[in-house]
């Protein structure tokens, strides 16, 4: 196991006490469907991605600062009275000298697990999966318990053990293969190492993405489980989403077609409501977020044209978390080809979104 220690100072920036005005209160009153501005941070939080909710009802976001590479990669916490801070800078790699701190999710151990993607600085296998451990709410250091994936992106813990979407797991330039990760938690403690083979040890399948008029094929990235256990895996460039059932062992039993190609443009981050067993999916391609309920049929609850994100609207979505009866949306900013998003603007900020009631369940009443 290779331990990290905490990076202790960053540049000249005060990140230890939140000292921007929240633009978003306990007593802001959302309409339904409506967006409003949650967040509009400094440069050094150019690009929030993952979400995370801990037991005590605190959101932690990643930001790997892709688009702004002079701050290094950070972890936020936001309280529930929607005050943020730098909870944590991600260590850099000793190869890359870089972090990319993106999906992140606590763990049974209450640990926070990131997804430190390396793919932008290095293409050759160079991410890793990092336990940032935890006690009484504190960070106390890190750990690298994965090495060796490629392009890793969503983290979500089920049934003992950490799944992982690798949006690049390709084995040369011509394929356009990506894959998804099962590690149980016990071999997470004593720290693995994947190797760069279409049959290696913990990569429970692989899909491939269809590739689109202008090149782009990037395959899983968004995933979450419903209340049944079901996994479902969504790919970035072509929008397809997919159910998975599983086996005992936590391998995968069954894969359908959940939403077929060409109801969605992409798909991002994926969120589901474990009341309603309803998916939210950030469709990062249109500047949109979709609902989609359990028998696939697809809503759009949000979307807007493009906009560098100061009317609080959404600006590239890349990520969704359900917080009570309202949406928290990372706006990730970094376009593609044909996106609606056109360019990497100087306004970093998150959106929130009031569910309307008939989407919701009983439970989110009472939050």
């Amino acid at each position: 196991m290779r331990k990290l220690a905490p990076l202790l100072c960053l540049l000249t920036l005060n990140l230890t006490a939140q000292d921007v005005q929240a633009d978003f209160t306990p007593d802001t009153e959302l309409q339904a469907g409506e967006q409003h501005m949650l967040f509009s941070f400094p440069d050094y939080l150019s690009q929030p991605d993952g979400m995370a909710l801990d037991q005590a009802g605190n959101v932690y976001v990643s930001n790997p600062n892709f688009n702004n590479t002079k701050y290094p990669g950070l972890i936020l916490k936001v309280t529930p009275d929607y005050e943020w801070s730098v909870f944590y800078a991600s260590p850099a790699s000793p190869d890359t000298k870089k972090a990319g701190p993106m999906g992140i999710s606590f763990g049974p151990d209450g640990n926070l697990y990131i997804a430190d993607n390396q793919y932008y600085s290095s293409k050759d296998y160079a991410s890793r999966i990092l336990r940032l451990n935890m006690k009484e709410g504190k960070p106390t250091g890190v750990d690298v318990v994965a090495t060796g994936l490629k392009h890793p992106n969503a983290v979500r813990w089920h049934d003992g053990a950490l799944y992982v979407t690798d949006t690049k797991w390709e084995m040369d330039s011509t394929s356009n293969t990506s894959g998804i990760w099962r590690f149980p938690l016990d071999a997470l403690n004593d720290s693995i190492h994947v190797e760069k083979s279409m049959t290696a040890r913990y990569l429970i399948d692989t899909l491939h993405a269809i590739r689109q008029p202008n090149g782009k094929a990037m395959g899983t990235d968004g995933m979450d489980f419903d209340s049944e256990g079901n996994m479902f895996v969504g790919m970035f460039s072509d929008g397809r989403v997919f159910k998975y059932t599983l086996k005992e062992d936590g391998t995968v039993d069954s894969r359908d077609v959940f939403v077929d190609y060409g109801k969605i443009p992409s798909c991002d981050g994926i969120f589901i409501d474990r009341n309603t067993d309803n998916l939210y999916i950030a469709d990062s391609q249109a500047n949109a977020l979709r609902l989609v309920t359990p028998d696939g049929t697809v809503h759009t609850l949000a979307e807007n044209g493009d906009t560098n994100g100061a009317d609080g609207k959404m600006d590239q979505p890349c990520e969704p978390l359900l917080v009570g009866d309202k949406l928290w949306v990372a706006n990730f900013d970094s376009p593609n080809d044909n996106f609606v998003n056109t360019g990497f603007d100087d306004v970093h900020n998150m959106t929130i979104i009031q569910v309307p009631a008939k989407w919701l369940g009983e439970a989110a009443d009472k939050q």
